[in-house]
């Protein structure tokens, strides 16, 4: 599964969820983890950006990531892969906006 998050994928995700990409995070490090649809949600705009990266940008605010098929994608794949794949996809995202130095 191979996903890539930008700025424009996150807000997707924060728009799908209606929640900010804070709350979101939060979510991912609580005790009990993402829910399912949190987790279809990434997987999807992680999707987003990977698919859609040379897209101009003025349509990239207006694309809506597919969910159904991030859902089918995770019956495929299993949930911990989609777990670890959202997981790399979001250091991968936070490593180039804000340098590696600052990724843990």
């Amino acid at each position: 599964m191979d996903l890539k998050f930008t700025a424009n994928s996150v807000c997707a995700a924060e728009r799908a969820l209606g929640k900010s990409f804070g709350d979101i995070l939060a979510e991912l490090d609580s005790d009990q983890g993402a829910s399912l649809s949190t987790l279809r949600a990434l997987v999807a705009a992680g999707q987003l950006g990977d698919k859609y990266a040379g897209l101009h940008p003025m349509f990239l605010s207006v694309l809506r990531p597919d969910e159904y098929e991030a859902g089918k994608l995770i019956d495929a794949e299993g949930v911990e892969v989609a777990a670890t794949a959202v997981g790399t996809a979001l250091r991968g995202y936070f490593a180039s906006v804000m340098g590696a130095a600052d990724v843990a």
